[in-house]
């Protein structure tokens, strides 16, 4: 995806003026330090460094928005991978979510979900979801209570409370009233 030089022109316009690059004596240079130039990328099958900031990993989204709209797909890419891993590492999901967006744009998918280790049975193997189910049973609400509390259909309320019976070992919502304690 190469661009026609008006475009690279005016996307290194766009980055000057947003204060990303300045001139130099022997070109453009990045007016932070610690974005890096993409073209001393991590050596592949390194992890890049987790300690970015939000700053830093905002400025080096920007490095990797530039180097894509320049066409180079495979720099951009490698610092958008730099980046999601530092907002990964903060915790903030939505720029997260932003990145995977912007990789898939280039044709790479990040998985995103994290499969966690948990037992097969008791209150510790039950998900976030058939936790809540559970609670909202306990308390006496119906499928489709429940279903308008959590934003999901009554078939799914039944799924997550089978669900929650068979790791508990129950067979009926009055048995997992007792059980209250433990959700």
């Amino acid at each position: 995806m190469n661009q026609s030089p008006g475009a690279l022109l005016a996307a290194l316009d766009e980055a000057v003026s947003a204060h990303l690059l300045t001139a130099a004596p022997d070109g453009l240079a990045f007016t932070h330090e610690f974005v890096r130039p993409a073209a001393a990328p991590p050596a592949c099958g390194t992890r890049p460094p987790s300690r970015l900031t939000r700053g830093s990993a905002s400025a080096t989204e920007d490095q990797g928005v530039l180097l894509a709209r320049s066409g180079d797909e495979d720099k951009a890419a490698r610092v958008f991978d730099e980046a999601l891993h530092g907002y990964a590492s903060m915790g903030a999901g939505r720029d997260v979510a932003r990145l995977r967006w912007r990789l898939r744009k280039l044709g790479i998918r990040r998985r995103h979900w994290s499969a966690r280790k948990r037992p097969a049975t008791g209150w510790e193997s039950l998900t976030d979801t058939e936790l809540a189910t559970s609670r909202l049973v306990a308390q006496g609400m119906t499928n489709q209570q429940i279903a308008g509390q959590l934003l999901i259909s009554t078939h799914t309320v039944v799924f997550h409370r089978r669900q929650v019976f068979r790791k508990l070992g129950i067979t009926s919502r009055v048995e997992l009233t007792p059980h209250r304690g433990g959700a």
